[in-house]
Order: structure tokens, then C-alpha cells, then sequence
């Protein structure tokens, strides 16, 4: 079916030109197919007419017929004196974003046309923000997420095709856009931007019904099926990230770049479930992994899990920010912090540190309302051996000033684009988030003299009580005797077959008290890295290995912390996370009453 192409003239007054319109967004700071798939996202969600949705990716090529149903609707601007785009070559890539269980594009066809209505908002209209429909500012508050599929465009073209309730019947619908460089239309001044539809009234609209759903589904952009709501975007020609290669090499690069910003920007809704993700590459279906069982991004989903449980779980620190004049609640900050292993950086990072696997983590995830993330705030570098992820929520009470405050790519906060006292809540939100991180990476102190007891271990044994030292868990064995009282734990098998064996203790005299340095040794001997986490616990011991309540008032033997062997720093707290590949040895810093015998015990999950 051949479409209409209808060529904007440059009214008396001005308007913007195509090639204006696709330079909206600036200059974001992440590649363009990221921010592509960033406001697909959002607008699909700001779509939704349930509490989750279906969003999809697609690749592909167009071969065959649909390359011909391709020509022969874009005829009409493919040649001629009314061409404003090449005739589109055999194996014509394309890219198709889609979403179901959305309203999909509904309202007037027409912009001349009173009332609210999405389809005239995104198919005609530059820069109007949609009009808020509940407390909590959705995505899409720009509506500029067209001019991001545009600019991904060699050839600044798309093709859209939607299904919505139109009065009490369903309506599909379909048209085409392309924005470019203004020249003329029938000797005036063009704006460089044209339309793909029906003639209407001098103008043009949309393939209405059946015919719409037929070139959709000859154009290889029916996802959706025949009655499922929802909006399809096909990007015509999409500019690769790496244009510089061959296009199987340059394909690839595209869909690690898009993999990468489907899991670094939506990772909150795919822990929750709320949109299901498909990706399809070239006849291919690609999955998307688990956040949780990502190297880094495991610990922004720990943070982030940690920020709505009833019980903040130990390792992760979870604080209110809030502003004092004017007095409001901000948001809610939760920490999380790891040992840091450095290993080589796999896989497009794009720049990104957050990405790099070679840095240790040191950010902060910054999100509101949509759960999708809006930035990775760097903050101040963690000590030597560890590493920190944050998440920051905005309170829904704010949720709106944090949104007025984005510039259209959404991926910032920015204070200047809001008045007071938004501003002083942009501010002081930057500013506390710095603060509490800060405080939370400060390495704690464990006050000893410089009396390191050495050789007798047999006398200090008798007059301060003995350390028993072990693994439990699959596998683990008995311990075996150590000299000086002491008893070294024998090897246990943590979870994937992770080998740990805690040693024999060195001691440092602070007061009436004992403080242990316990070496726990991790061997590994697959070719992938294993992620677990490590707890240690201490108990009271009685003589045979029988465990007790201590005395009423008594001290306790306490876990200080861990740290890597051969580090200063020291991450506090009973439980560290590790990726452990080949061998790793992290010391366990105990504290120990002089007159009472501990148990210290390592526990792997």
C-alpha cells in the first residue's frame, strides 16, 4: 500500500524544523541507542493501563516482501521531485521497539482537534508535556522520546503503528515521520518535516482499521497481534553504535549497547516484575539477566531491596533524607557495601564506570516514581579493598519537583531548571546523599596497643580461654589441632564448590580484652567467577565444645570486621559478599573477652 507523503510548510509565523526537532534532547551523557531504549521505556510505562506491561526489542532485516511492501509505501518521498528520503536498499536493517498492555497512541487524529490525545502529541506535536493523571509523576514528562528514535535514524525516519480504544471500539493505526534538513515544498519554504498516512482535509492522517493492520504486519511491525492494545516504532536505517564495521560486527556492538541499557536503566522493574522484556536480534532471542546474579549490579539490587524490606538486613545501611527550611522528606538512601576484587572490565562498558569492572564501585542509583533509574551519581572513592552501591528513592511528595527538574533525555537531576524551594530540594538532596556516603565508608577503628603476642600461645591460651575456629556448611570438616590451645577448621566446600579453610589466628593484647585476626582462605578452580556471601559468627564455649549463655553482664566476643589479606582497610560488620575466581584470603577481625573461650564460625551461602 503506497502512503501519502504530506510536507510541512513554514507557516507566517515560523515553527521548528526537522532538523531542529532532532537535536532537542542535547548532548546525553550515554549512547544514543541507551537513550533510545531509556525513553521507549518511559513511555511505555506512562502508557500502561495495569500495574506491569510488555516491552520488546527487535532487529531485523528487511528481505524479500517485506522490502517491497517497504518501497511501495514510501514511494511517494523515495523518488522524484518530492523525494526527501534514498529508496531504502535490499537487506534494509531496521529496529522495532513495541509494548502490550499499554493504551497504546489514543485521542483525536487530528491536532486541530480539542481534548487530550496521545497519538496527536507524538505524531505532530514538539515539546507539550502530557497532563498529570495521579500523585506520582510518571515517565515521559517531555514527550521528547520521539525525538531520540528520530535522531537513531540514518535516514531520520520511523514508522509507527498503534492499537487503542477509540469511543467504545478498538482502532489501529498507523503513520510515518521524517524529520530533516528544511528545503522547499512546491517553490515555499519547507520545515524539513513530513508526514506518511492518508490525505486529510489538505494534511494528512493516519491508515485507519484493517489496512492499517495489514502494511503493519507486511512491514514486519505486528508484534502486537489483532487485538492486543498497544504502539510499535520501527526506527528505518538505524545509525549502529559502531558504524565503522562490517554490519555483522556493527550489529553486535548495537545489541550489547541495547542489552546493557535495557538491564543498567530497568533493572528496579525487572527485579519486581512489572515489565516483562523481550529481546529478538536478527531471528535470535536474546535473554536479559537476573540483577541479582549480575557481578555489579547485585549489590545496587541488594541496596535497592534493602530501601522498601521491614528489616534492613546486615551490610546495608538505610537512612531518610530529608530538607529542614522548608521542611520536607526527600527520599530514602540505602548503602551497601562489599569487598572490592578487581578484574578486567568484560563487555561494552561504554565509558561508564559504574560498568567498569576494573574500578570498584563508588555510586549512588538516583530514581523516582517510574523505578527506572535516571543516573549513577559518583561519590567519594571507598577505602582501599572495598567498594560501595547506593539507591536513592524520591519521595512520591517530591517526585514531581525531581521530574521538572531532568533535562529531556531524563538522565539528571538538574536544579536550575526549577524554582524555589524545588531547587533547595535538588540541592540538599546532592548534598546529603554526599554526606551520609561519607560517614558510611569512614573505616572503623578498632584501638589496639602495639603488643603483639607472639610464641607461647600455650600460656596466653590458659589465662584467656582458647578460639575454636570452623566451617559449616556442605562438606566442611573437623578441625584439627593447632598449637597453642588453638584449633584450625578444616577445609570446607561453600556453595558452587568454592573450597574455605579458616587458619590459626594471630593476637593483639587491648585491655581486658583480645583482638583475633583469623586468615579465611577461598579457593575456587572454575573458570568463571562465583559470587557468595561469607558470615561469621562467635559463641560462648564451654569445655567438650558445648555451647552457653554467657554470665549476666559478661562480655561478648564480637566480630569487627573483614578485610583482604595484606589490606589496611576493613569493611565492618559480620557479613561480606566475594567474587572469588582462583585463589582469594580475607582476614576476620574478632574482638574476645580475656576470660571466656570463643567459637568463631564461617558460614558460606
Amino acid at each position: 500500500m503506497p502512503l501519502h507523503l504530506h510536507s510541512e510548510i513554514v507557516a507566517r509565523t515560523g515553527g521548528i524544523t526537522g532538523s531542529g526537532a532532532t537535536r532537542v534532547l542535547g548532548a546525553p551523557h550515554i549512547d544514543r541507542l541507551e537513550v533510545v531504549v531509556r525513553e521507549a521505556v518511559q513511555n511505555s510505562w506512562d502508557a500502561r493501563v495495569g500495574d506491569a506491561i510488555r516491552f520488546g526489542v527487535e532487529g531485523f532485516e528487511f528481505r524479500g516482501p517485506q522490502h517491497a511492501a517497504l518501497l511501495e509505501a514510501l514511494r511517494a518521498g523515495t523518488s522524484g521531485r518530492g523525494k526527501v528520503i534514498s529508496s531504502p536498499p535490499p537487506r534494509t536493517d531496521a529496529l522495532l521497539l513495541w509494548d502490550r498492555d499499554t493504551g497504546g497512541l489514543g485521542g483525536e487524529t487530528r491536532a486541530d482537534e480539542p481534548g487530550e490525545s496521545d497519538f496527536v502529541r507524538f505524531a505532530y506535536m514538539i515539546g507539550e508535556t502530557k497532563a498529570r493523571t495521579d500523585a506520582l509523576a510518571k515517565g515521559g514528562t517531555y514527550g521528547f522520546g520521539r525525538s531520540s528514535f528520530m535522531a537513531a535514524s540514518n535516514v531520520g525516519t520511523i514508522l509507527v503503528f498503534t492499537t487503542c480504544k477509540h469511543g467504545r471500539t478498538q482502532q489501529s493505526r498507523l503513520i510515518g515521520m521524517t524529520w530533516g534538513e528544511p528545503g522547499t515544498v512546491a517553490g515555499k519554504k519547507g520545515t524539513g518535516r513530513h508526514w506518511w498516512g492518508v490525505p486529510d482535509s489538505g494534511g494528512v492522517g493516519p491508515v485507519l482499521g484493517r489496512e492499517a493492520k495489514g502494511l503493519a504486519k507486511a512491514l514486519g511491525m505486528n508484534p502486537l497481534g489483532d487485538d492486543a492494545l498497544g504502539t510499535a516504532v520501527l526506527i528505518l536505517q538505524p545509525r549502529w553504535s559502531a558504524e565503522n564495521l562490517l554490519p555483522p560486527l556493527a550489529r553486535q556492538s548495537a545489541l550489547d549497547q541495547i542489552r546493557s541499557g535495557l538491564l543498567w536503566n530497568c533493572w528496579p522493574r525487572l527485579l519486581d516484575g512489572s515489565i516483562q522484556f523481550s529481546l529478538r536480534w536478527f531471528g535470535v532471542d536474546v535473554s536479559l539477566p537476573d540483577p541479582r546474579q549480575d557481578q555489579r549490579l547485585r549489590h545496587f539490587a541488594k541496596a535497592y531491596t534493602a530501601a522498601k524490606a521491614r528489616v534492613v538486613p546486615r551490610g546495608v545501611d538505610r537512612q531518610m533524607i530529608g530538607c529542614q527550611r522548608p521542611e520536607r522528606t526527600l527520599g530514602v538512601l540505602t548503602l551497601a557495601q562489599s569487598p572490592f576484587l578487581p578484574q578486567e572490565a568484560p563487555g561494552n562498558d561504554g565509558g561508564d564506570s559504574v560498568r567498569d569492572a576494573s574500578l570498584p564501585l563508588r555510586h549512588i542509583a538516583l530514581m523516582r516514581g517510574t523505578r527506572l533509574v535516571i543516573r549513577y551519581l559518583e561519590c567519594a572513592a571507598p577505602p582501599d579493598g572495598a567498594q560501595y552501591a547506593g539507591v536513592f528513592v524520591a519521595d512520591p511528595s517530591v517526585d514531581q519537583v525531581f521530574a521538572d527538574s531532568e533535562p529531556p533525555a531524563h538522565d539528571d537531576w538538574v536544579k536550575e531548571r526549577v524554582p524555589v524551594p524545588g531547587r533547595t530540594f535538588v540541592s540538599v538532596t546532592f548534598k546529603r546523599i554526599s554526606e551520609v556516603v561519607r560517614e558510611f565508608i569512614r573505616p572503623a577503628q578498632v584501638s589496639v596497643n602495639d603488643t603483639v603476642v607472639s610464641g607461647d600461645f600455650g600460656l596466653l591460651a590458659d589465662a584467656m580461654g582458647g578460639l575454636f575456629v570452623g566451617v559449616e556448611g556442605d562438606g566442611a570438616g573437623p578441625g584439627g589441632t593447632r598449637p597453642g590451645g588453638g584449633r584450625e577448621g578444616g577445609n570446607g566446600k561453600g556453595p558452587s564448590g568454592v573450597k574455605i579453610s579458616v587458619h590459626a589466628p594471630s593476637r593483639v593484647v587491648d585491655g581486658q580484652d583480645i583482638v583475633l585476626y583469623v586468615p579465611v582462605r577461598l579457593v575456587s578452580s572454575g573458570k568463571q567467577a562465583v559470587s557468595l556471601s561469607l558470615i561469621a559468627r562467635t559463641v560462648v564455649a564451654v569445655e567438650g565444645g558445648a555451647e552457653k549463655e554467657p554470665p549476666t553482664g559478661a562480655s561478648l566476643p564480637q566480630v569487627v570486621g573483614w578485610r583482604l589479606a595484606g589490606a589496611s582497610a576493613m569493611l565492618p560488620g559480620s557479613t561480606i559478599s566475594v567474587d572469588i575466581q582462583g585463589q582469594l584470603e580475607y582476614v576476620v577481625v574478632l574482638r574476645q573477652p580475656r576470660d571466656c573461650c570463643a567459637k568463631l564460625v564461617v558460614e558460606a551461602e
